[in-house]
């Protein structure tokens, strides 16, 4: 029969020598580093704000888009559902299953993309924030909005998100065929 072994207590020296080999600082050389942190020029301050603006503005409403669109398709397949989980008159037994999940599905993609969409907001007003408060960085930030906007070969704002939730009206539009079709 087995026997529970107690516990090994290591002593000291071999703890020390699990722990990696970090580096100990001082106040002085924590505060030097700061400084060399903190100290950008108005120029890099620009850059970076331009750079957070585009994240919030431009490429996290991109990535939410992704999402709306998901949460748009998973939406529409409840278009018809009762007629495709409906065999010679009975309901299929997969319909509820199938309709909780598409539910919880439609409900996540919607959060994500509202949640993304709310972060690239966060991200614009924290560079507004700061070009409030230096005048040179917001001039130079608002140079570059102002140019990236007027480049068409860039990707643009997407415009804001709608989501569906479950139980939302299905949009549809009768093609040049006659059939009615969801739309996006």
């Amino acid at each position: 029969m087995l026997q529970p072994r107690s516990p090994a207590s290591p002593n000291e020296s071999e703890l020390e020598s699990a722990l990696p080999n970090v580096p100990q600082l001082n106040a002085a050389e924590i505060v030097t580093s700061m400084e060399s942190f903190v100290a950008v020029s108005d120029t890099e301050l620009g850059v970076d704000l331009f750079r957070l603006w585009r994240s919030g503005k431009v490429l996290l409403p991109r990535i939410a888009t992704v999402y709306e669109q998901d949460n748009q398709d998973l939406h529409n397949t409840g278009f018809q559902e009762s007629q495709a989980f409906n065999r010679f008159g009975v309901a299929s037994p997969v319909a509820a299953p199938w309709q909780a999940l598409r539910d919880s599905l439609v409900t996540l993609f919607a959060d994500m993309a509202t949640t993304i969409d709310m972060a690239g907001d966060a991200l614009c007003s924290i560079a507004n924030a700061y070009a409030e408060v230096d005048q040179e960085a917001s001039t130079l930030m608002q140079e570059q909005i102002t140019s990236y906007q007027a480049d068409p070969e860039l990707p643009q704002d997407p415009g804001p998100v709608e989501v569906e939730q479950p139980g939302d009206p299905i949009v549809t539009q009768v093609g040049p065929d006659g059939i009615e079709v969801p739309v996006r």
